[in-house]
């Protein structure tokens, strides 16, 4: 299947599944390599254009649980939303201020 073929069949879609440009998907294609090492050297993490790096292990189950609360409330979490639980959990876990992210 070409690149041509690939980009029509996804801008066929009416959902606007991944909509993205021929350009993005030749560049994209050029690294894949690179892309596909990473991923198989880190599989758990959540991207793999950039590393899931946990240094508060506790603050992150927090947040993975208040997130899996809000999704069963059908509420939406922004990246705001995430920073400010992050900065309250990391204040209630006793995380000392030099170590907080910014």
């Amino acid at each position: 299947m070409s690149q041509g073929q690939i980009h029509e069949h996804f801008q066929s879609k009416m959902d606007g599944t991944l909509i993205f440009s021929q350009s993005a998907l030749s560049r994209k294609l050029k690294e894949w390599e690179k892309y596909e090492a990473h991923a198989q050297d880190n599989p758990n993490a959540l991207s793999s254009k950039h590393p899931h790096v946990v240094t508060r292990p506790n603050v992150e189950r927090a947040l993975f649980l208040w997130v899996k609360h809000m999704e069963a409330k059908g509420e939406t979490v922004n990246g705001l939303m995430l920073k400010k639980k992050r900065i309250r959990f990391e204040k209630e876990l006793g995380v000392p201020e030099e170590e907080r992210l910014p």
